[in-house]
């Protein structure tokens, strides 16, 4: 069991508790900063209370033994996947958790790939994570946590950037774990995952402000449920069904609903007296008839302007003015053609749900019809309502992108493949599609950062520059890099020459928009992850853009924050601007795009207006995801209508019904097994009591690779893997051969005399290459830190100043012939020494060589060297060589996005863009640094006794290409000397 009592954390937790029994599913509720995310690091052991205690069956983190084993017993998977890998390649960043706690070499190659598949990502074993897209690495943290078979899991926001599909499976794995007696700890914003779980505690400020069931809280505590999560129409359906006598406890995914829905009707039309008669209006919202409008759920083909608050219903006329009361909640969806005016006083918690074409604006204040921009024609500064532009700076007009035939391909893997798009000035675009479907690289692309290989990408007629076009990353970190939240707002108009009174006037209008006034002294890498999301936002938005492109913009936001994100979009909207939105929460961004476009693996699968989607539901299947569960159960039960219509039984056809769409690609986001939590929990958490955590989490992945599809079967193209492009000549070998053969060999190369040993060497090193699949560019490339080295040894050995050289130049100075030979020579033996060790470093990931150093020096620990020490330092700085340029890279991408130019001007003014890189990249590394060391701990790093099982024995074919190697040198080091 876990348990937490009163816990303080200053500034985070005020007295928490909370307890969680084995095989029980606890969601963690509340705004941004609230504290969920502190208490859910509380109940792993990754932080630890200023006062009140955290115990785990009995272990405490009050004490390192304790803190060790809540390591080893909680699982833990954070917001940001990428602070959280640890090695460069799939399968080993599995495998470093499972060697760590002693596995066997077999039992670790089980236990990847029943992990890899219960998460999607079967046949991703050879992939290089710096690859994967965010959905996938957010997948691949999950995996490497399951992978360890932990007795509890505390999942923090870990669906925040997945699509649809897996969603609904990931639902139903966290059902099977709980059923065989895990215990999981869910921190998320998602109403369906809330409603999956056995308990709910609401956080605010600190201090659990509410606890229960999820039922009771949607239903009995409407308001609190509105105030603390984001709309869903689907939990809307819900409730009005809950409300009427529906169990959640028995499923409640679309066809599990449309079934009781459909029986209930049949109820009624046998005079069973069933209080869902149609049109029934209550407090609760409308269950009207089983029509396409049934729970709630509109339709797109409505005759009347409906506007459906949470708190009333109301009616909206052509042409007029609309005034919600104060607090309402609201979503409009008017008949095509409608032109809805709202005033600006009345905005605040508008949700707008625009028809097929339909145009829908907010007014702004004092302005009318004409005043809006319709062609693109209007200019935008920062995001307040007026046309103030920096001095000196033109104004920016609002124009539409264009993508031409544009492809894309990264190291032979096609990206984007003839993507031809128009996103209009002053419309919303939603790109939804797959994890890994290219959707990130369009909006790069769309932002200038990136440029396509083939085809073109024009804002206006003209290429985007990177700071024209606004990009939000899909990782809010990624584009933060200054001390506090004020400089990374300012940085931005800072950059384009703006005035302070300029400059302070757009921070504060960002900051204002999305409400993080309170946040503009604070460090933004002490944030939450959506008060960093919105200080994201917000750092783009004060550039004056001429487009603006959102990714995955709410993942992990709150409610209000979500609500403050959509009236920005509608106004930036308003102003003429194109806007693209990439996200996975279709349920939210349907209702307010104009425009839909579906990628699957770097195609277009299908585009239109929301309308025409409504219309066409196979487009999701095309994409590889699944429509949002209110279309989902509007599709059933028109269907259901249809049949009825033809004269079929009405509750056999719904059960047919329900059959076919739990087995077709419609199918809901969760089977029975998946939504029986609360009552399968208990029966299956005491037939694996007694096999304890391990087999528990074991027959959940094998049910998971037994019964969900693998990311294969649902439609994603298996990308090349790094076997596949690199060969796998050398991966086979072991790496403690590898290593020791290049030892000897650098040896021997420097022992070696003659001209023919070095040319039989070199001919060595070729055949190395080849066997690694290097190509002579990237050779190149690792040559090229050590060219200034090269200048220093041909200009030390080929000039002559004592009078000696062979070509006299003036005086004394000269060339001589012979130090331009041992120049040569010395050259050559540092060229094939980077080749050979860039072989090995290619073939081997950081893991293995640090693992295989450490294995090789073990003798040395007898005279008292502390070898493990050794091998953390060593691991450490292994992956801090991709991560030092991966931090550059992703500072110098941040500050390209709000306009820095790195390529053009002076030569100074470059030299100054390349050190304002130098200070976050130093404080950046620092930062990733106790990240990474934090997540190598909460792998068990440290924790593997030598005595836990013996060294593994070398193959006989390593042992043959060890024995081969060092005949093979010892041979030319003899000639070298002999002849």
């Amino acid at each position: 069991m876990i348990e937490v009592v009163d816990a303080i954390v200053d500034g985070a937790l005020h007295g928490v508790s909370l307890c969680v029994e084995r095989g029980e599913v606890v969601a963690l509720i509340g705004h941004n900063g609230s504290g969920k995310s502190t208490l859910g690091r509380l109940v792993c052991g990754a932080q630890l209370p200023q006062s009140g205690t955290v115990c785990v069956d009995g272990a405490s983190t009050a004490n390192v033994p304790g803190r060790a084993l809540v390591r080893r017993l909680v699982g833990y998977v954070g917001q940001n996947p990428a602070d959280q890998t640890v090695s460069t390649i799939v399968s080993d960043e599995l495998a470093f958790g499972l060697w760590n706690i002693g596995c066997a070499e077999g039992e670790i190659a089980e236990r990847v790939a029943s992990s890899l598949d219960a998460v999607g990502l079967a046949g991703f074993e050879d992939r290089e994570v710096p690859s994967l897209s965010g959905g996938e690495l957010q997948r691949l943290v999950l995996a490497s946590v399951l992978a360890m078979e932990p007795g509890y899991l505390v999942l923090d926001e870990v669906t925040s950037q997945i699509d649809s599909t897996f969603r609904s499976q990931f639902r139903g794995l966290v059902a099977r774990l709980a059923g065989r007696g895990v215990g999981v700890v869910l921190v998320t914003h998602d109403p369906l995952e809330v409603l999956s779980c056995n308990r709910v505690l609401v956080l605010d400020a600190g201090k659990v402000i509410w606890s229960g069931a999820p039922g009771s809280l949607l239903v009995d505590y409407r308001d609190l449920w509105d105030w603390v999560l984001p709309p869903n129409d689907y939990a809307d359906a819900l409730r009005c069904a809950v409300a009427d006598g529906f169990d959640l406890a028995g499923g409640f995914a679309p066809a599990h609903l449309a079934t009781w829905l459909r029986s209930v009707r049949a109820d009624v039309r046998s005079g069973a007296g069933s209080p869902l008669d149609a049109g029934r209006d209550s407090d609760n919202g409308r269950i009207a008839g089983h029509n396409s409008d049934a729970c709630g759920v509109s339709g797109r083909d409505s005759d009347t302007h409906s506007v459906s608050g949470r708190k009333s219903d109301t009616q909206v006329s052509q042409n007029g003015d609309f005034s919600p009361d104060k607090g309402a909640n609201v979503r409009i969806s008017p008949d095509k053609g409608a032109n809805v005016r709202i005033p600006p006083e009345n905005v605040a918690n508008v949700r707008i749900s625009p028809d097929n074409g339909i145009n829908i604006r907010i007014m702004p204040e004092n302005a009318s019809n004409s005043s809006i921009p319709s062609d693109g024609a209007g200019a935008f500064s920062a995001i307040s309502g007026n046309d103030r532009v920096a001095e000196g700076e033109p104004a920016r007009e609002a124009s539409s992108l264009a993508f031409s035939h544009v492809s894309i391909a990264y190291e032979n893997a096609e990206v984007l493949n003839d993507i031809s798009l128009s996103i209009p000035s002053g419309r919303v675009t939603l790109i939804a599609g797959r994890s890994g479907a290219g959707k990130t690289t369009l909006a790069c692309l769309a932002a200038g950062l990136t440029k396509a290989q083939s085809g073109s990408v024009l804002l206006g007629g003209t290429a985007p520059v990177p700071g024209e076009v606004a990009l939000a990353f899909q990782n809010p970190e990624q584009q933060l890099f200054l001390e506090t939240v004020e400089h990374e707002l300012a940085f931005a108009p800072r950059n384009l020459g703006c005035s302070e009174d300029e400059v302070a006037r757009r921070v504060s209008d960002a900051a204002s928009q999305l409400e993080i006034k309170e946040l503009l002294p604070g460090d933004p890498f002490c944030l939450s992850g959506g008060q960093a999301r919105r200080v994201a936002l917000a750092s783009i938005l004060t550039l004056s853009p001429r487009a603006v492109v959102l990714d995955e913009p709410t993942a992990g936001l709150d409610a209000p924050a979500r609500a403050a994100l959509h009236r920005l979009v509608q106004d930036l909207a308003c102003k003429g601007l194109p806007v693209l939105v990439v996200s996975h929460d279709l349920e939210e961004w349907l209702a307010a795009a104009d425009q839909v476009v579906l990628l699957a693996d770097g195609t277009i699968a299908w585009q239109g207006t929301p309308g025409a989607l409504a219309s066409d539901m196979d487009a999701f299947a095309r994409a590889g995801l699944e429509p949002p569960e209110s279309w989902q159960l509007r599709e059933l039960l028109a269907q259901a209508e249809k049949r009825d219509s033809a004269g079929v039984n009405g509750a056999t056809s719904a059960k047919t019904a329900t059959r076919d769409q739990e087995a077709g690609a419609v199918q809901g986001p969760e089977g029975v097994e998946a939504q029986e939590p609360r009552a399968t929990a208990a029966r299956d958490s005491k037939s694996t009591a007694a096999q304890g955590p391990k087999a528990a989490v074991a027959r959940a992945l094998k049910g998971v690779a037994t019964q969900e599809p693998s990311s294969h079967g649902l439609g994603v193209a298996a990308k090349p893997s790094r076997k596949d492009a690199a060969g796998r000549g050398l991966e086979d070998v072991d790496a403690r051969v590898k290593v020791a053969l290049l030892l000897v060999a650098t040896a021997a190369l420097f022992a070696a005399r003659a001209p023919w040993t070095l040319a039989m060497w070199a001919m060595l090193c070729l055949l190395v290459l080849r066997a690694s699949g290097i190509g002579g560019k990237a050779v190149a490339h690792a040559l090229k830190p050590v060219a200034l080295l090269f200048a220093f040894i041909v200009c030390a050995n080929l000039v002559s100043c004592d009078g000696s050289a062979d070509v006299a130049i003036a005086g004394g100075v000269g060339i001589s012939t012979v130090g331009a030979a041992r120049a040569a020579t010395a050259v050559a033996r540092i060229i094939m020494l980077v080749c050979l060790a860039l072989s090995v470093a290619t073939s081997t990931t950081p893991t293995k060589l640090a693992h295989a150093c450490t294995s090789l020096m073990r003798p040395l620990g007898h005279i008292g060297v502390p070898i493990e020490d050794v091998g953390l330092v060593l691991s450490m700085a292994l992956r801090f060589i991709p991560v030092v340029s991966e931090e550059a890279g992703r500072i110098r991408l941040a500050q390209r996005a709000r306009g820095v130019n790195f390529d053009e001007g002076s030569v100074l003014r470059r030299v100054r863009a390349w050190a304002a890189v130098l200070t976050p990249l130093v404080v950046g590394l620092f930062r990733r640094a106790d990240r990474v060391a934090e997540s190598m701990d909460a792998r068990c790093y440290g924790q593997r006794s030598s005595g836990q099982h013996g060294r593994v024995p070398l193959q006989p074919a390593d042992k043959l290409v060890l024995l081969g190697g060092l005949v093979v040198m010892a041979v030319l080091t003899v000639l070298s000397y002999s002849i």
